[in-house]
């Protein structure tokens, strides 16, 4: 139970370190570079409240072992978790910013220009302030829903 708490205790820290960044931060230091940051701590709120519901579904024994990666674990999530607690609408999101955070490894970010957004191309819209937010709104929502389905599936046992 200890890795499910701990998990969770780290989505809690991610959203707390993207809110204050994308809501104090920057504020004060316009610096497009802090939106990958943001979306990085958000991205990684993610998939540490998947990890965390996926560990206790394999404490549970409910789930098959899986091994310790991305594409594991996602696929996991996909098949036998998400259905059963209709979290499928969550998937997308982390797949999005799974492309965006490789997106930004991949290419070397580039500020010249008039857009000044490191996460723009010609396939997908730009990354705004607003998209952030509601990125950061739906990596929440995530972890309240992962939290209420821990209480109620711990409470009846």
């Amino acid at each position: 139970m200890e890795i499910v708490r701990d998990a969770l205790i780290n989505s809690k820290k991610c959203i707390g370190v993207a809110d204050h960044m994308l809501t104090q931060t920057m504020k004060f230091v316009q610096e497009p570079k802090i939106l990958a940051t943001v979306l990085n701590n958000i991205f990684s709120s993610m998939l540490y409240s998947m990890y965390a519901l996926l560990f206790f579904e394999r404490q549970k024994r409910r789930i098959p072992p899986f091994h310790n990666n991305y594409v594991s674990r996602i696929y996991m999530f996909r098949i036998k978790v998400a259905p059963r607690y209709g979290l499928a609408q969550y998937l997308k999101t982390i797949e999005e910013l799974k492309e965006l955070s490789d997106r930004h490894q991949e290419t070397p970010i580039d500020f010249s220009g008039s857009n000044n957004n490191p996460f723009s191309s010609q396939k997908k819209t730009s990354i705004t302030e607003e998209n952030i937010k509601k990125y950061l709104e739906t990596s929440t929502s995530f972890l309240m829903k992962v939290e209420e389905i821990i209480k109620r599936e711990e409470s009846t046992e």
